[in-house]
């Protein structure tokens, strides 16, 4: 009698799962679905092109057709990191060295404005990280330091008693 109650308590709660397994897969292929859909949308707007999609550098002339223009100043040792950051976050943008002061110009539009204080943003703070000195290195170079400071010291303090110790030649008197 109880194992026939247990096995229909598990035979109902099997059921259940593989129902709630059912439903979990349908939504998961109807999300799928609406994926791809507003995947290909996307395409269709871009003309298959996914370069359009991606930042990327593109003509100073086509980022002055589609609209205002801004420019920042930069030198050549944050180009590389920025070009990167721009490029993961989708900006659309344009560099031009500046032959007077030997800097680059960064041309982006308007409207990434906000997205270009992130991407130096992001910079900065990976440039902040590169500098820090780690810890243990400044313990170690701490360290050193106040061996060197020791080591001094003793020769000193070696030179004051050296000089405050009487000879012996100074203590037996002549008679």
């Amino acid at each position: 009698m109880i194992n026939e109650e247990i096995s229909k308590e598990v035979g109902q709660a099997a059921q259940t799962i593989i129902s709630y397994t059912i439903k979990a897969a349908k939504e998961s292929i109807n999300l799928e679905k609406e994926i791809r859909k507003k995947m290909n949308e996307t395409l269709e707007k871009a003309n298959g092109n996914l370069k359009s999609l991606m930042g990327d550098e593109i003509k100073i002339k086509d980022l002055y057709k589609k609209g205002q223009l801004e420019n920042i100043s930069i030198d050549q040792s944050d180009l590389k990191d920025l070009k990167k950051e721009l490029k993961k976050l989708g900006v659309s943008f344009s560099v031009m060295k500046n032959k007077e002061s030997k800097n680059y110009e960064i041309f982006f539009q308007a409207k990434d404005i906000k997205v270009m204080e992130y991407a130096f943003k992001q910079v900065i703070a990976k440039e902040n990280k590169k500098e820090k000195e780690s810890i243990l290195r400044q313990i170690k170079k701490y360290k050193d330091l106040s061996n060197e400071k020791d080591k001094t010291k003793e020769k000193v303090k070696r030179k004051v008693k050296e000089k405050v110790k009487p000879n012996k030649k100074d203590m037996t008197r002549e008679i």
